[in-house]
């Protein structure tokens, strides 16, 4: 183990339920939004989740509308997250058999268009944060949104141009790695893992015949695979993202600090 990762709960319904459980676990809490009021932040990182990628026009319509930098600014947060692409500037999301799909709206861009949009976005925000920039690899599905953003040698090069840290998320991992075709192990050996400083956790399952990030409970394989990454990695926080049973979150944190002891 290279360094000495925190445990992370995002701040969510479910999460602040039980945080007074866990409270002398973690080390850090992610904002996903800026809508909760929360105020027990002393000792504890403070990370931010964008729920736009950074090439989505939206993303720069959510950061003015929702005064995203005064928030950072007034949380202290130390780094902002926010997704590879999307492959397009703007999208529409439709509900296909009960699950939500994202669809192109114009033109698909290239990897040089991708590419030079995020340096220039990349741009501005750090004209405005002067924290640490990350970036979470997405869901790869046929529907034209996700080309090329989700191919681990696009992923290295994106980040060798904007110069940020990869997120890596193991759900959208596998998701990826089995709508592209490629073995779960290969995906993951083919990303740039030096460049990784926090992993989301959780488990991805198949629903209705098709591989979807269903935040299910993990399972042994899935604390196997975090403990590997852990020793070699240098991985700083481990965001806990399952949201569908408080008792069962408290468990996983149990489990983790457990095998870990990495609440300091």
């Amino acid at each position: 183990m290279t360094t000495q990762p925190k445990l992370c709960i995002p701040v969510t319904d479910v999460g602040l339920e039980i945080f007074k459980d866990v409270r002398t676990q973690i080390g850090a809490i992610e904002y996903k939004n800026t809508r909760y009021k929360f105020e027990d932040h002393e000792g504890l990182d403070i990370l931010f989740e964008s729920p736009y990628g950074i090439i989505s026009d939206h993303l720069v319509e959510w950061i003015r509308t929702e005064n995203t930098f005064n928030f950072l600014d007034e949380k202290q947060a130390i780094s902002f997250s926010c997704d590879f692409g999307p492959s397009c500037r703007t999208y529409k999301n439709v509900m296909v058999n009960g699950i939500l799909r994202s669809y192109p709206v114009g033109t698909i861009l290239s990897e040089r268009e991708i590419l030079s949009l995020a340096v220039e976005r990349c741009a501005w925000l750090r004209s405005k944060f002067a924290g640490i920039l990350k970036f979470e690899i997405l869901n790869f599905y046929p529907t034209g949104v996700y080309e090329h953003v989700c191919k681990p040698d696009f992923i290295s090069l994106f980040l060798e141009n904007v110069n940020g840290e990869l997120l890596l998320d193991l759900g959208h991992a596998r998701v990826s790695s089995e709508n592209m075709g490629v073995s779960f192990d290969q995906y993951l050996d083919e990303l740039p893992l030096e460049r990784v400083s926090e992993i989301h956790f959780s488990k991805a399952a198949m629903v209705n015949g098709v591989w979807e990030d269903a935040h299910e409970l993990p399972v042994e394989e899935d604390y196997k695979l975090l403990e590997s990454l852990i020793e070699k990695l240098d991985i700083r926080h481990i965001v806990v993202e399952y949201y569908k049973d408080s008792q069962k979150l408290v468990d996983i944190f149990n489990t983790l600090y457990t095998m870990f002891r990495i609440s300091d």
